[in-house]
């Protein structure tokens, strides 16, 4: 199947990975004067990640890679006491990565694809260059911004709070977490595995059990944006609105014209001029998106695999 769905399923990201000098064996790869190291003088790997997918599910990957480079040959422990920088602000390990790369990355994808609205960025060459770090527990130079979730218990950790989400979507969703909460262990389990395995068909066929199959099912939309500044790169989020359709009509006319214009007026009006004009660019799987865009569209066809559509609002 050729949908868009199954294009971002597929959708993957070139990151290159570096090591900071808190998880360097040595420190021959850059000056102890000079933090402002440049990139390239340090051990880096090449990989290319799905979207669809969280980082530490590819840690202990990225650390057997580098592992000759690394302070500790204890990879299963580093795994669990890792983190990930880009441009020195924290990567929030339990955003999916296509979410990160494109808050860290819009001012990429937007002057690229300014005059190509709608336009996949797959298939275009962009590589995410971040930055391995590493909590010794024997050492305090090194914590992670107040307000990040730490990442403490590896990839459990990770499953606990994507599971987390869907229960939260699907509450937003019909006002109760009961169509999740009733699968089957076997379907649960199955569940985040295919997020693991990258089983699309499997994710696809569980996920369609609990997102209502038409408009009429949905009470709100599990929605998330995400604030960048385009110029510097600083970002804030997520801010989640609350986006409740008009069921109050029982033929449900028009509920399908709730556009994108309605939470991000509501939600940031000095974002709009005097003369009603958007000031900001719309980023949500690396498509540039446009106001008038319905909102049950952009969900049932751009919703991450933690049940959210997360919306990137780039800034100057």
């Amino acid at each position: 199947m050729n949908t868009v769905r199954d294009l971002l399923w597929e959708g993957k990201i070139n990151v290159q990975i570096y090591l900071h000098n808190s998880i360097l064996i040595s420190k021959q790869h850059s000056s102890s004067q000079n933090s402002n190291y440049h990139v390239s003088d340090k051990p880096y790997l090449n990989l290319r990640l799905p979207r669809e997918a969280y980082l530490p599910m590819y840690l202990t990957q990225i650390l057997k890679y580098l592992q000759l480079y690394l302070v500790s040959d204890d990879i299963d422990h580093m795994s669990s006491r890792c983190w990930f920088t880009f441009e020195n602000k924290v990567l929030p390990w339990f955003l999916p990565i296509g979410v990160m790369f494109d808050i860290t990355m819009a001012s990429v994808i937007i002057s690229r694809d300014s005059k190509n609205y709608a336009k996949f960025t797959n298939n275009i060459i962009n590589v995410w260059p971040i930055t391995l770090h590493y909590i010794d527990s024997n050492k305090t130079n090194e914590e992670i911004s107040s307000g990040v979730i730490p990442l403490i218990d590896g990839e459990k950790q990770v499953e606990s709070y994507w599971m987390h989400r869907w229960k939260q979507a699907c509450f937003i969703m019909t006002g109760s977490s009961k169509l999740l909460m009733s699968l089957s262990r076997n379907d649960t389990v199955a569940f985040w595995n295919s997020v693991k395995s990258r089983n699309s068909i499997q994710f696809q066929k569980i996920s369609k059990s609990i997102i209502p199959s038409t408009i009429l099912g949905f009470r709100m939309v599990p929605i998330q944006f995400h604030m960048v500044n385009s110029i510097n790169n600083e970002f804030m989020g997520p801010i989640q609105p609350v986006l409740k359709f008009n069921t109050s009509n029982d033929s449900y006319d028009g509920l399908e014209d709730i556009t994108l214009k309605d939470p991000v007026s509501k939600e940031f009006p000095d974002l709009f001029d005097k003369n009603g004009n958007f000031n900001a660019v719309l980023l949500a799987q690396g498509i540039i998106l446009q106001l008038d865009e319905s909102i049950y569209t952009l969900y049932t066809s751009l919703l991450s695999i933690d049940g959210f559509l997360h919306i990137i609002i780039a800034y100057n």
